[in-house]
């Protein structure tokens, strides 16, 4: 049933037939499909099987299905031995035995590749483990959370007598089911204090946790991390705390960021549950190592003096070139500071400063005109008024 559909209206069954004909022994066959699917937060992988054969028996061949990054070096793989239907049978429940259906639930799957990690097994070489009527095999370091290729197939194990079989498969509905859902929130706080006129404090905090996500997200696009920032940032006259006989302008500005990530899946093994991963480690210490490892932190500090400077007690004074209250000096000092699981240290560190003079010299006219008698028209005020200033305006 298409339930996105604004009429009611049924999809066809997707099924595949396989046929191989005279399989050898230790040997097997396969089609494939290049797809792009994310299943991680997917709870269980289904597919229907039914099998006919006229030299097979009961649990002599093999149907498996692979799903990985690619097809031999990279990949999960479900095997099932086959319940071969009866010639001629008209019971749907021989036709599609239950022994012969794909249902594993994926966390199962994917605690066979933290068996092997822990085991310390060759990434390599195919590593299997049995739950229950399944043969799960894993290699190298395949992903459900970006699958690019899946593989439906049959496999001769060689366990029968008689050596090459010939059969023909139908698989059908291959999906996913369920799907975890966890309740996620977010919070945002912000506060902005003013100290009298000596300064100005800001400060922010936001949190997102694991299943946050807003009402037009789809339920994969939820976040799979938490995440928590603060910052804190001041602007300080800290001459107003000092004397003012002394004429010093003083501003300083300081901020602090912080920004902590939580994975819920191990950043190394994406389809692992963090929680799982950590499990390996024998004690506390290394599982604190480890989430300090996999956590994302970025750090940013600032601090800044604008525009420091000497003014002059008494404004009417007269103003010389060599006057201290000519300068003025700006000085600023960052870092940032991250670690994750692919930086092991980041340090950024940025030293910034400059030194200004501006002085403005007593202006040194020249009016040619500025006492003719003969220009008191105001008509000729233009011309009355003409002057040459031989100083600069500014330095």
């Amino acid at each position: 049933r298409d339930n996105t559909s604004t009429v009611e209206r049924r999809l066809n069954e997707q099924s595949l037939r396989i046929c191989i004909e005279d399989l050898p022994a230790r040997d097997a066959r396969a089609v494939f499909k290049n797809i792009s699917q994310d299943l991680v937060q997917f709870e269980r992988i289904k597919m229907f099987l039914h099998a006919d054969s006229e030299d097979a028996q009961n649990g002599e061949i093999t149907a498996f299905l692979r799903l990985g990054t690619d097809y031999t070096d990279n990949y999960y793989e479900i095997e099932v031995p086959l319940l071969i239907t009866p010639k001629g049978t008209r019971d749907p429940r021989d036709i599609w035995p239950l022994e012969n259906e794909i249902d594993i639930a994926i966390q199962e799957i994917v605690g066979v590749k933290s068996d092997r990690d822990n085991s310390q097994a060759a990434f390599n070489l195919p590593f299997s483990k049995q739950i229950r009527q399944y043969k799960v095999t894993v290699v190298g370091r395949p992903e459900l959370s970006q699958i690019r290729s899946s593989m439906i197939g049959v496999r001769n194990p060689g366990t029968g007598v008689g050596g090459s079989k010939s059969i023909c498969i139908w698989a059908n509905e291959l999906r996913v089911s369920g799907f975890t859902k966890s309740n996620g929130w977010a919070a945002n706080a912000f506060m902005n204090a003013k100290i009298a006129d000596v300064a100005e404090v800001t400060a922010s905090i936001r949190h997102s946790s694991i299943g946050f996500g807003g009402l037009e997200t789809r339920l994969s696009e939820r976040s799979r991390e938490a995440i928590t920032q603060y910052d804190v940032s001041t602007n300080i006259q800290v001459d107003k705390l000092l004397p003012k006989e002394l004429g010093i302008s003083l501003p300083v500005y300081m901020s602090i960021e912080n920004a902590t990530t939580k994975p819920e899946y191990d950043p190394l093994n994406q389809d692992v549950p963090f929680a799982v991963a950590l499990a390996k480690f024998e004690t506390e210490e290394q599982r604190r190592e480890y989430k300090e490892i996999a956590q994302d932190q970025t750090e940013r500090k600032n601090l800044s003096f604008n525009n420091v400077r000497k003014i002059k007690s008494d404004p009417d004074a007269k103003s010389r070139f060599f006057d201290i209250s000519n300068f003025a000096a700006s000085y600023a000092y960052g870092t940032v500071t991250q670690t994750n699981a692919q930086i092991a240290g980041y340090n950024f560190k940025t030293n910034k400063g400059n030194l200004l003079y501006n002085y403005a010299p007593k202006p040194l006219p020249i009016e040619p005109f500025a006492k003719s008698k003969w220009l008191k028209s105001p008509a000729l005020k233009l011309i009355k008024d003409f002057n040459i200033n031989l100083a600069p305006s500014q330095l």
